[in-house]
């Protein structure tokens, strides 16, 4: 942990971490965010719009869902046969079931009967209500949903290992390659003596190594000349 190539190796890998932190948070935002307004704009698109508008337009009329059930029995707007096919309900914004195709509903809360296709019910921008339905292929159709959202996690955890590993590899490389003039000019320094004084070692590597190097040479010279001062 101490050597410089090593501390280099480090701090790429850490610039990299926060780049890709950034990067990958703003594409689960803008995948998740994206995901649900199409998820949104279906269930609208499947409860029809007419059958959204009558109960919106039922509930600026009365003030409130009393009666809705009314609204759900007509034709065409969610009331099944014998029970079966798809099973339409009104909630409150809290989430009880005031009106439901399938009254064994009423009373209880959207989320305890488990999975449903909902959709708010907004009166000038303020939600009024939920409404909600349930299919025989919902269940499957959510379970696609849910696989979806996992294999979005999924690829940008793959690609999070795959470019650590990829930061790793360049970060170590490229910090050794920078660190290369330092350790060749200790290595000099390692076997220098008197016999060697005077000795120039390459200039060589980024700015900051070759203004080392120099300083070495010209110390080195000035060794050196000393040394035949002394031994006149």
């Amino acid at each position: 942990m101490n050597r410089l190539w090593v501390r280099l190796a480090l701090a790429f890998l850490v610039v990299t971490w926060a780049v890709l932190g950034v990067v990958a948070l703003v594409v689960y935002s803008s995948v998740q965010s994206s995901f649900r307004q199409y998820v949104n704009e279906r269930d609208a698109a499947l409860f029809g719009q007419p059958l959204i508008d009558d109960l919106v337009n039922y509930y600026a009329t009365t003030g409130s869902w009393t009666g809705v059930d009314t609204v759900l029995g007509q034709p065409g707007h969610g009331r099944s046969a014998g029970g079966r096919g798809p099973q339409t309900y009104v909630a409150e914004p809290d989430g009880a079931i005031v009106a439901a195709t399938d009254t064994t509903w009423v009373g209880q809360s959207f989320e305890a009967i488990g999975p449903s296709r909902t959709t708010s019910l907004l009166l000038d921008g303020r939600r009024i209500g939920i409404l909600g339905q349930q299919t025989p292929g919902f269940q499957a159709l959510d379970e696609a949903e849910h696989n979806f959202t996992a294999q979005v996690n999924q690829g940008l955890l793959y690609a999070g290992i795959a470019t650590t590993l990829l930061a790793l590899g360049l970060g170590i490389l490229l910090s050794f390659n920078l660190t290369q003039p330092l350790r060749q000019l200790a290595g000099r320094l390692a076997l220098w003596t008197p016999a060697t004084v005077g000795e120039q070692v390459p200039v060589e590597g980024s700015a900051e190594v070759r203004q080392l190097a120099e300083e070495f040479n010209a110390m080195s010279q000035r060794l050196a000349a000393a040394e035949q001062v002394r031994q006149q």
